[in-house]
């Protein structure tokens, strides 16, 4: 957390400030955590799925470094999510419903478990929920990529 967000945190009160300050640091390690190619997978689907460029262009880099192979990105940014194979599958099962604001219905959630693990189906809703807020303040200020061509 920065002095800008604490300010307005502050708004809040010190009940708030201390709630920030109980949970930020393991906001941060699920974060770090995330940071892997499950995680930068999720960010881009997230991206992709509101339309958040760049979002989506940040963290393709990140996923294809993190070993996320180019064909389920290619689905993803063309939006062939059906074909998508397991585990991919599960995974943007689960971020169609959290992009939409939706319950992950029981069976979903038994599923996801089953395959990652409690610990697995927070990290993935979490993130989501992370990159969700970060592409709608990019969309709300409008941020583009930088133009990154030779002056």
């Amino acid at each position: 957390m920065n002095i800008a967000e604490a300010y307005y945190v502050g708004y809040l009160g010190t009940d708030a400030l201390a709630g920030v300050a109980l949970v930020f640091p393991v906001f941060m390690l699920m974060t770090m955590m995330s940071n892997g190619g499950l995680g930068s997978g999720v960010a881009s689907a997230v991206a992709r799925a509101t339309g958040a460029e760049f979002e989506w262009r940040d963290h393709v880099e990140h996923a294809l470094a993190a070993g996320l192979a180019r064909d389920v990105i290619d689905r993803i940014a063309n939006g062939q999510t059906d074909a998508l194979a397991h585990p991919y599958s599960l995974v943007h099962a689960i971020l169609t419903e959290t992009t939409a604001w939706k319950e992950i219905p029981d069976g979903l959630q038994a599923r996801a478990v089953a395959e990652w693990g409690r610990e697995g189906l927070v990290e993935i809703v979490v993130v989501s929920g992370f990159y969700q807020m970060f592409a709608g303040i990019n969309q709300g200020f409008a941020v583009g990529m930088a133009d990154r061509s030779p002056d």
